[in-house]
């Protein structure tokens, strides 16, 4: 984390692992997608723009992947409140523009077919929801 701070080849070498933890490699590997995202969170506080202004096209495709595939509930919440945040608290960081369009998208096709912060599934004019396992809760 220090060395991302003082070196923007560290930023950027930084962004490109976190976005490797994010990947469907580690579909498997809740932990390490958790983990990647704490850091990510982290590192657009301090140092913010110097690493935020590496997350380039691919990371934001690969985020968009774990929206949309990951099964681990405890990184989907982790992974929404995170681009919550980036909506909210840091809206004028136009570094993150293209986290921030791709969230607004991702959460109006899940807020379409009834999908929760919790990512369980709402059926339309009911009271119930139906939680999405894991894949280790099958």
């Amino acid at each position: 984390m220090e060395a991302a701070e003082s070196s923007p080849v560290a930023a950027t070498e930084a962004s490109v692992r976190i976005r490797k933890f994010l990947s469907k490699d580690n579909f498997q590997r809740a932990y390490v997608q958790y983990n990647a995202i704490m850091l990510m969170r982290i590192l657009a506080d301090n140092p913010g723009k110097s690493f935020t202004r590496n997350l380039d096209s691919k990371f934001v495709t690969t985020v968009k992947e774990l929206l949309r595939d990951g099964r681990d509930m405890s990184v989907q919440q982790i992974l929404r409140e995170t681009l919550d945040n980036f909506e909210n608290d840091k809206a004028n960081d136009e570094t993150l523009t293209g986290l921030r369009e791709m969230w607004k998208k991702e959460r109006a096709k899940l807020t379409k077919i009834g999908h929760n912060r919790t990512g369980a599934v709402r059926i339309i004019g009911s009271e119930r929801e139906i939680p999405v396992l894991t894949h280790h809760q099958r």
